[in-house]
């Protein structure tokens, strides 16, 4: 009976935590399998990020692209020749004195500009009569102004109001005709609604037409607007759209004789330019996204599929591409994307000097617009072969879709490891009890035989 102390004392010490060990016990079997898990979730969802990212910048390369050739050949049809560019800009000085507008092509230069004077409409005006005071006899009025004829006829008894309600109505706004109220009385003003000194209204006719036709009186004369073009002194009949300068509608909007305004007019190639700016800029973030370097120009692993790897290999080359009919002697002197100042940096991105860009754009055109909106140039090869990737059976889509079948299994597969880590949680704890069950009987037999 000497051992049956040892075995008391060993089946007495029940008071551990069974959840505790059970939970370890639990892991100890499942834990293998869900880290295993775990890694594959989040390989998934690191290459789902990397996919999502990547169609993201390969669609705004191709917008880019597109956008860069659909500039190109705008510029290229605008002048009507297609040998230059077809986008002109005019800056004013000041356009609270003076607006300018492209309306063809100008020849370009800078303007000095003076306004002294304003065109100006001519102004009739009656004297004052009392308010409410009528025509007692009827008649027409006949009036006149820059081709246009018109007969109103007038009632009897009628008042200065509707006098220039009927003028308004009948001459359609070519002359304006408005009562004003002053401190001695009412007066009928009449205003062309045409600027220039030949522009005189003529006024006559019959019985209360005839009487107020003779008693109006010019008050503001007609008058063109005098301007001065670097030192040359012009008439101009009206104030808003006037071509004073070939391809150049200029709009005067304030007279200052001692105030001189300038108009600078210049090819607008900054459209192009940032055009170019971005489609260099979103190559670049194609080739930061699938193919990541190193200052040095050491590739850095981003685990891109098999079949996107060869993204920024292919766009490296187009900087150097050369057209196969190119020739020493071709009339073509842009041959590749490096005569437009783009050029490739040490860790692979493409560099763009807008300088050179610019000048190339000043000093050939038409070469640089059709390099860069033909076919067979690298402009809309980079943007058919980003159509290409996005395309329905392209391997991005191809990519996504067995990402989404992937990410399916395995939310099936963590499901099934969840019902296991469950069944197993479940026999693991069984067993505890039924061992604690075990000790149980152990030591109501231990204390029977001690008792004996």
């Amino acid at each position: 009976m000497s051992t049956i102390p040892a075995l008391s004392a060993l089946t007495q010490q029940t008071s551990f935590d069974r959840t505790a060990v059970v939970d370890a016990v639990v892991n100890a079997e499942m834990m293998p399998s869900e880290k295993a898990l775990e890694r594959r979730e989040q390989h998934l969802v690191r290459e789902q990020e990397l996919m999502v990212s990547v169609y993201q910048v390969v669609n705004e390369l191709q917008h880019s692209a597109r956008s860069l050739v659909q500039e190109a050949r705008v510029n290229g049809n605008g002048n009507g020749n297609g040998h230059g560019l077809g986008r002109w800009v005019a800056v004013s000085s000041d356009n609270n004195h003076l607006d300018v507008k492209v309306s063809g092509r100008p020849d370009p230069g800078s303007y000095q500009l003076t306004v002294h004077q304003l065109a100006q409409p001519q102004i009739m005006v009656s004297p004052p009569m009392e308010k409410g005071v009528t025509f007692g006899e009827s008649g027409t009025l006949d009036l006149a102004l820059n081709g246009g004829r018109w007969k109103i006829n007038l009632f009897a008894h009628g008042t200065l109001p509707t006098i220039a309600r009927s003028i308004q109505l009948n001459t359609e706004g070519k002359i304006r005709a408005t009562v004003i109220n002053s401190k001695e009385g009412q007066q009928l003003l009449l205003t062309g609604a045409e600027k220039g000194a030949d522009l005189r209204m003529t006024l006559n006719g019959t019985g209360s037409g005839a009487r107020l036709a003779a008693m109006m009186t010019e008050q503001v004369a007609p008058s063109d607007a005098l301007i001065s073009l670097n030192g040359v002194e012009l008439s101009l009949p009206g104030n808003v759209n006037q071509q004073v300068i070939h391809g150049l509608a200029v709009t005067l909007k304030q007279a200052d004789p001692d105030r001189r305004l300038y108009i600078d007019v210049s090819q607008d190639v900054e459209g192009l330019v940032g055009a170019m700016a971005g489609f260099v800029n979103n190559c670049n973030a194609l080739l930061q996204t699938s193919e990541p370097r190193d200052d040095k120009g050491h590739l850095v692993s981003a685990d891109m599929p098999t079949a996107l790897r060869g993204i920024g290999s292919q766009l490296r080359k187009l900087v150097n591409a050369t057209p196969k009919n190119t020739t020493p002697d071709s009339a073509e002197h842009i041959n590749s994307m490096l005569d437009l100042g783009v050029s490739t940096l040490r860790n692979g991105l493409w560099s763009l000097d807008e300088a050179w860009f610019r000048h190339q754009l000043v000093a050939m055109p038409y070469p640089v617009l059709h390099f860069l909106s033909d076919h067979d140039k690298p402009v809309l090869a980079v943007a058919g072969k980003m159509e290409a990737l996005m395309s329905g059976n392209g391997p991005l889509l191809s990519r996504v879709s067995y990402l989404s079948r992937n990410m399916q299994q395995l939310a099936s597969d963590q499901h099934v490891q969840q019902s296991k880590r469950a069944m197993v949680h479940n026999r693991i704890n069984q067993q505890f009890l039924n061992m604690e069950q075990s000790m149980q009987r152990m030591n109501r037999n231990w204390a029977y035989v001690h008792n004996i």
